[in-house]
């Protein structure tokens, strides 16, 4: 006698889940920007773009501690955060202009490269003085900082 085989019942077809999109993180600025319309006060121009290093690479979750703050007070915090980068800009030009690198360039008439738009510590020593260096020289200390600060 042979046993019969038993009908294999057919699976149902498991629908595709739809991917969740993932939730974007908001960031400090985004968060700081937020708190800053809740209470109507005006949000400072480059506020959302400003760079990690303008807040300290804090989470947006820190926001929360600055509710305690007044509204002078979070305003003069959300400018200072705002205008970082083109603080550390003027710091990086001045830092430039001041140098007798570039004032031994723009002396001998040579092409000068952009300047760096963050300050960089920098030293260049040919083993005498700047005066003494070659045109090559200088541009060579030149387009390295210029190269460094970009």
């Amino acid at each position: 006698m042979v046993a019969k085989k038993k009908p294999v019942a057919k699976k149902k077809p498991v629908a595709k889940k739809k991917p969740v999109a993932k939730k974007k993180t908001a960031t400090f600025p985004a968060a700081l920007a937020r708190l800053l319309v809740k209470r109507g006060l005006p949000v400072p121009p480059g506020l959302t773009k400003a760079g990690p290093a303008s807040y300290a690479d804090q989470p947006a979750e820190t926001v929360k501690l600055l509710e305690g703050f007044t509204d002078e007070e979070l305003t003069v915090q959300a400018e200072r955060i705002a205008g970082y980068d083109d603080r550390r800009a003027a710091r990086a030009l001045a830092q430039w202009d001041s140098s007798l690198i570039i004032m031994e360039l723009r002396k001998r008439g040579l092409k000068e490269p952009p300047p760096p738009s963050k300050p960089v510590g920098a030293s260049f020593s040919f083993g005498k003085p700047v005066g003494e260096w070659t045109n090559q020289q200088i541009l060579q200390a030149a387009k390295e900082w210029s190269r460094r600060g970009r």
